[in-house]
């Protein structure tokens, strides 16, 4: 399994039935373009945010995204104006963050009225921690779901009814990884 496992896993379950037409999609932690590559039939605009220059080399070579910015994602997030996309991803993402609050606060920020969140957790099968993530033997983050749960809400978030999902993120030493992907929605004004 590959990073693009997560956004397979979202398409072959109709995880992401909203996501048609030309929209605005803003892919935080890009990587290497593999989500992109995805997302791109369903992008008038594609915007991708890596902190690594060497990812987003790659990215910029699968000539997928409209725009690339390396830069933290949080930063990006706090200095970007204006609530402009209709669709934020963050495909593993969270694997390289603990606390979540800014993302995905930041995540509300830039997304317009209805605007959809999905990203991805490996999950925390047990001792998460008082914080609700745990680091992993592998130097990656694990969170536990309900802590998710409520830093979705606290970031004036609402999740998309029934789009919690398990699934295998990746492997780890030839292991599936357990994982969720999360839709969440900015609620619509009026």
């Amino acid at each position: 399994m590959t990073r693009l496992a997560g956004v397979k896993e979202m398409n072959n379950n109709s995880v992401l039935p909203w996501i048609t037409g030309s929209l605005r999609i803003l892919d935080l932690g890009c990587g290497t373009g593999l989500t992109a590559a995805w997302l791109r039939d369903y992008a008038e605009t594609l915007v991708g945010v890596d902190l690594s220059p060497s990812m987003l080399r790659k990215a910029t070579s699968r000539e997928v995204f409209d725009t690339v910015v390396q830069d933290d994602v949080e930063s990006y997030l706090t200095t970007y104006e204006g609530p402009d996309f209709d669709v934020v991803s963050a495909s593993l993402l969270s694997l390289y963050l603990g606390d979540l609050d800014g993302v995905l606060k930041g995540s509300a920020a830039v997304l317009r009225p209805g605007g959809l969140l999905v990203f991805t957790i490996d999950t925390a099968e047990s001792g998460a921690g008082a914080g609700g993530y745990t680091l992993t033997e592998e130097g990656t983050y694990a969170h536990d779901v309900e802590y998710v749960r409520k830093a979705i809400e606290t970031a004036g978030l609402e999740i998309v009814e029934g789009e919690t999902r398990k699934f295998a993120s990746r492997l780890v030493r030839g292991d599936p990884q357990p994982g969720h992907i999360f839709a969440a929605r900015v609620p619509k004004s009026g």
